[in-house]
C-alpha cells in the first residue's frame, strides 16, 4: 500500500506541465487508466497495516492531480483522450458520481476550516490587532490544505468533462440538483482558482487547447500568455472552462 500511495505521487508530478506530456500519453498506451480509476474509485486493495499508509485524502488528491495533467496534456480528438472521457461515462456515470463525493468531502472540510479562520478573524479584530497581508496568505494556505485544492482540482475536472460530453454534463447537473446546487457552484471555485493563479504560460499542448475552442463560449486558446509565448496561461484555461460552464 506505501508503494502504490508513492508510485501515485510520483506519477502526479511526473505528469504535470508540457514536459509531462510524453507520461500521460504513454499510461494511457500502458493501460494505467484502469489502475487509476480503481483507485479513483476507491476499489484498491485495502491495507494489512493500517498505521503503515499514506492517509486515503492524500492518494486521492495525487489521483485527481493525475486525471487532471491527463485532461491538460492529452491531445483532443486522439484515441487517449476519447479513453480518458469514456471513463467518467461508462457504468452509468459512476466516476462522475465518485468526483461529485469527492467535491463533497473537500467542500465539508473547508466549510469547517472557513469557520475556524473566521474565528480567528473575530478575536484579532476584538483584541485591536491589524490584519495584514501575511495573515490573509497564511489564511489562504490553511485553506488549500484544509479542502480548498481538492475543490478546485476536481472542480477543474468537472469543467472539462461537462465541456467535452453533454450526458456528463447532463448528469452532474441532475446530481448538483439534488444537493441544491448547480454548475454555478462549479463557476464560483474556479474564480476563486483563476483569482490565485500566475499569468505564467503552462505550455498546454495545441491539441489541448482546440479542446478549449467551442462554439458555447470565448476560446481559452485565444488568450494567451502576457509574454507572447504559444502556451496557454492557467488564467486562460480557467477563462475557458468558467465561460462555457457560465453558459449552460
Amino acid at each position: 500500500m506505501l508503494a502504490r500511495s508513492r508510485s501515485i505521487k510520483v506519477l502526479d508530478f511526473a505528469m504535470q506541465g508540457i514536459s509531462g506530456t510524453p507520461c500521460c500519453e504513454m499510461f494511457v498506451e500502458a493501460l494505467g487508466l484502469k489502475t487509476l480509476f480503481s483507485a479513483f474509485m476507491g476499489k484498491a486493495k485495502k491495507q494489512k497495516n493500517p498505521l503503515a499508509t499514506t492517509p486515503a485524502s492524500e492518494d486521492a488528491t495525487h489521483v485527481l492531480g493525475i486525471i487532471s495533467s491527463l485532461f491538460s496534456n492529452i491531445p483532443s480528438d486522439s484515441t487517449a483522450r476519447v479513453r480518458l472521457l469514456t471513463k467518467f461515462v461508462e457504468s452509468d456515470y459512476e466516476k462522475v458520481d465518485r468526483l461529485l463525493e469527492i467535491r463533497e468531502s473537500a467542500e465539508a472540510r473547508l466549510a469547517v476550516t472557513n469557520k475556524e479562520i473566521e474565528q480567528e478573524r473575530r478575536e484579532m479584530i476584538a483584541d485591536g490587532e491589524e490584519i495584514g497581508p501575511e495573515d490573509e496568505d497564511r489564511w489562504y494556505l490553511r485553506k488549500v490544505d484544509g479542502g480548498l485544492f481538492t475543490l478546485q482540482t476536481a472542480d477543474y475536472i468537472l469543467g472539462w468533462i461537462c465541456m467535452e460530453d453533454d450526458g456528463v454534463r447532463g448528469h452532474a447537473q441532475l446530481i448538483l440538483g439534488r444537493k441544491g446546487k448547480g454548475l454555478k457552484d462549479i463557476v464560483k471555485v474556479l474564480k476563486e482558482f483563476h483569482e490565485n493563479v500566475s499569468e505564467e504560460p503552462t505550455d498546454l499542448p495545441r491539441e489541448s487547447e482546440d479542446a478549449m475552442d467551442t462554439s458555447d463560449g470565448p476560446s481559452a486558446s485565444k488568450s494567451k500568455a502576457p509574454d507572447g509565448s504559444g502556451g496557454l496561461s492557467q488564467k486562460a484555461i480557467l477563462e475557458g472552462l468558467i465561460s462555457f460552464l457560465e453558459t449552460c
